[in-house]
């Protein structure tokens, strides 16, 4: 029995032994075929990603060439760095994420299709980048994070679509000799909830239809330098305020023929205030250009405002409610235009614009343009005095008009006119009448004195004898 114990037992431990042994082998063969299967697996993603490159730096050499790519289409949202390609064309909606941009160049956006470009990090542009084409292009989202990118290396990002453009959520850093601009008149360029801060060097153009809310721009120059350009400050709903700070030297510098009053600057630019604030900057309106300050908003603050020979300042919605605008240096020229716009019929005098005098004396209105005083009123611009404060001040009278019936006066006028008329065919009658003929007056017989002592001794005629 113990011999049989010991065989049962070695067979058994041989069992054994080849079990962990056929187990190993299946084990190492299995981790073989996950590592294979981890080697084709990359070597084919290497290979998706070799050909989307490919297709990349095919489209690199050729003129306006087409950026397509079916993978690209179906996701929607690509991931691309970098983006070697200085000409592409956007055939199809697709949401670039985290771009790394290696050459300057053009984004066309054909009509139909939207771009949007996001940045999940602070990222920073070193080539100058237009976006054009008929389509829509977005910068930034609603939602999630703000898109960070800072300009530099002289680097100009420039959008220039004629569809679309909407900068949302986004925070722009422009270094000494960067640019962004907006180019195009014919888009509607919408601005929300975006920071751009400028060197001192650098510039925002906007020559575009543009709205902003909650848009602020520090440091550098804000120029809207082309005719039809417009700056619209939009309040936010339920607010009486855009909520734009413009701590940025702002001008509206175009050098067209302005035609007559605000809703005309269309060969011109302007800008419009809804509460915005420029309190640490300056704004400079240039000849034919226009800063219109929406008084419906809340009060709109500037720090040094000039209105130069030929430029407009206009105040929006003026009524008995309108606030007061205020800056803190004010200058205009004797061939500035200070404008009204109003409809409100009713007797009130309201303060528009409220500056410190800079020396004796405020300055005079000397070109005021009045649109749309209620009909019975009569309206006037004018600058008043308060110490070393000075205002502009916009007033609004009601004509005088006799109270009672007037059916009784305008009879007796025309009783009045009765006579008159009879007076005047008599003097007429008497300056044509024909005039009157005379008979030719016959003399009278002279008659001579005859003294009788002169005939005493002669004869001679009777007394009173006619001598002829």
């Amino acid at each position: 029995m113990k011999l049989i114990d010991v065989a049962l037992a070695i067979a058994a431990l041989t069992m054994t032994l080849m079990w962990v042994g056929i187990r190993e082998e299946d084990e190492q063969d299995v981790a073989v075929l996950a590592r294979e299967m981890d080697n084709h697996a990359s070597k084919l993603w290497q290979k998706v990603h070799d050909r989307q490159f490919n297709i990349l730096a095919m489209a690199a050499n050729k003129t306006n060439s087409t950026y397509i790519s079916a993978t690209y289409n179906t996701i929607g949202t690509i991931v691309i760095a970098p983006v070697p390609i200085a000409t592409v064309q956007i055939n199809s909606s697709q949401t670039w994420v985290d771009p790394v941009f290696t050459v300057a160049g053009t984004k066309t956006v054909i009509a139909g299709v939207t771009l949007q470009l996001l940045w999940t990090s602070p990222a920073t542009l070193n080539v100058s980048q237009t976006f054009a084409g008929a389509g829509g292009i977005q910068l930034g989202s609603s939602t999630g994070a703000a898109t960070e990118l800072s300009l530099e290396n002289n680097a100009t990002l420039e959008f220039a679509s004629t569809s679309a453009i909407t900068v949302v959520n986004a925070k722009i850093t422009v270094a000494a000799g960067s640019n962004v601009i907006f180019q195009s008149t014919t888009a509607a360029t919408t601005i929300t909830s975006a920071t751009f801060t400028l060197a001192n060097t650098s510039t925002l153009t906007m020559n575009a239809v543009a709205s902003a809310t909650a848009l602020i721009v520090v440091g550098g120059t804000t120029k809207c330098s082309q005719g039809g350009a417009s700056i619209t400050a939009v309040a936010a709903s339920g607010s009486t305020t855009a909520g734009n700070k413009w701590s940025s030297n702002v001008q509206l510098i175009t050098g067209a023929t302005r035609r007559r009053l605000a809703t005309s600057f269309a060969t011109s630019s302007k800008q419009t205030w809804c509460g915005d604030d420029n309190s640490l900057g300056s704004t400079t309106v240039a000849d034919t250009n226009g800063l219109i300050i929406d008084t419906s908003c809340a009060a709109a603050k500037a720090g040094t405002l000039s209105i130069a020979a030929g430029g407009y300042l206009v105040f929006k919605s003026v009524s008995q409610s309108s606030t007061m605008a205020t800056a803190k240096a004010f200058t205009m020229t004797d061939t500035s235009t200070v404008e009204v716009l109003t409809s409100s019929a009713a007797d009130y005098m309201v303060k528009l614009l409220e500056y410190p005098m800079s020396g004796t004396s405020c300055f005079a209105i000397s070109k005021p343009m009045i649109d749309a005083c209620a009909t019975g009123y009569t309206c006037s611009i004018y600058d008043h005095t308060a110490g070393s404060t000075c205002h502009i001040v916009f007033k609004s009278v009601k004509d005088v008009v006799p109270t009672g019936s007037n059916t009784g006066l305008y009879g007796l006028l025309a009783l009045l006119v009765i006579p008159f008329i009879a007076i005047l065919l008599f003097v007429l009658y008497k300056m044509h009448a024909k005039p009157v003929v005379y008979q030719e007056a016959i003399p009278d017989p002279m008659y001579a004195y005859v003294d009788p002592a002169m005939y005493e001794d002669t004869a001679y005629p009777p007394m009173n004898t006619p001598v002829y």
